[in-house]
């Protein structure tokens, strides 16, 4: 069975796409076959994507092959569009480098759809024609894991915290929250305990409301399970600020986390069995330790295939492909093994 996990944070930080990118390729090379699935309309997993396989450009994600969606857009205009014709599985961009990585591409054109969304997922007005769009995304996703044998979706998710983010975390079976130590962390953490509650709250009633029950995709029943945060415990401060590295004794992210995010996650249900999470870290057990600093990680990334804006410019960044996979092994490797440790404890697989 798929099991699907989105990693997000609530101020748009970069190194959730550098999370998504390395737990998918940390997993795949584990032997499992992994989907990653860019919905940051800005396309940074994308764009890491191509630089890696030397593309040059995005014609080969545009549009259809053989009748198939070749992007997330493509696969969803059915619904969004409202044309007589049904989801079909998507076909995916093979990773180069991991034989058991794939994408399924983002699109800029995914922030339009984001305006219908959010009138579909207003209970207390959604009409019958708007009723298969929440359900859509979900329905894609699985139709398209299904038809490629995926053990694991790696959602990389949008920045800001609306109808797109809910919808996603609302059909994720687990969620990785990636909070970096900065002045503006605490009240990010905050925010995730304010809105994740009433998000899963929401969920269950779109599960229930009789519009999204009767859909062509009806929406899911599906309560997120929370994995575990990443984040350091230094940044850069005063006049250290041009790279170097000093303690934030003045905010302690794991003591934060455990104070205002736990409890309401765990209040909501959203909680495995403490159990589990001790079985794979006794001393900081909902912690997913990175090895490096994960801002410096996310900046490493974009350097290496030359940055997101200039596409064209990634083939010659990626030409020593090998050199670049096994830094992306190295970097994620301790951090991925414990999802790994914790997804085939709770899954069986």
């Amino acid at each position: 069975m798929t099991a699907t996990i989105s990693l997000f944070d609530s101020t748009g930080s970069p190194g959730t796409t550098a999370a998504a990118f390395g737990f998918g390729w940390h997993l795949a090379k584990q032997g499992k076959r992994v989907l990653l699935v860019d919905c940051n309309p800005g396309c940074r997993l994308t764009s890491m994507v191509i630089g890696l396989n030397n593309a040059g450009d995005v014609d080969s994600i545009l549009g259809t092959r053989d009748g198939l969606p070749l992007n997330i857009v493509e696969g969803l205009r059915p619904v969004f569009e409202m044309q007589p014709i049904p989801l079909k599985p998507a076909l995916l961009t093979p990773v180069v480098g991991n034989d058991g990585l794939f994408l399924l591409p983002g699109h800029v054109a995914l922030a339009e759809y984001e305006e219908h969304l959010g009138l579909a997922q207003d209970l207390g007005s959604t009409s019958d024609r708007l009723s298969n769009f929440p359900g859509a995304v979900h329905h894609l996703l699985a139709k398209t894991a299904s038809a490629s044998e995926i053990d694991y979706i790696v959602i990389d998710t949008p920045p800001a915290m609306g109808s797109l983010k809910q919808n996603i975390f609302s059909v994720s079976d687990y969620f990785v929250a990636v909070v970096s130590s900065d002045d503006f962390s605490e009240a990010a953490i905050q925010s995730l305990s304010r809105v994740l509650p009433k998000w899963r709250k929401w969920s269950e009633r779109a599960s229930r409301h009789k519009p999204f029950r009767k859909a062509e995709y009806p929406f899911p029943s599906i309560c997120p399970k929370f994995l575990g945060h990443i984040g350091d415990e230094m940044r850069p401060r005063g006049a250290h600020a041009k790279g170097a590295k000093v303690p934030a004794p003045d905010f302690a992210l794991s003591d934060s986390m455990r104070k205002t995010l736990i409890p309401a996650l765990d209040e909501a249900g959203m909680m495995l069995p403490k159990d589990e999470y001790f079985e794979v870290d006794a001393i900081n057990p909902m912690q997913i330790h990175w090895r490096d600093d994960l801002g410096q990680f996310a900046a490493d990334l974009r350097d290496g295939f030359g940055g997101t804006a200039n596409i064209r410019s990634h083939s010659a960044a990626a030409a020593d492909e090998a050199e670049l996979c096994q830094k992306f092994s190295q970097r994620v490797f301790y951090a991925s093994k414990q999802v790994e440790t914790l997804m085939s404890r709770v899954t069986g697989n």
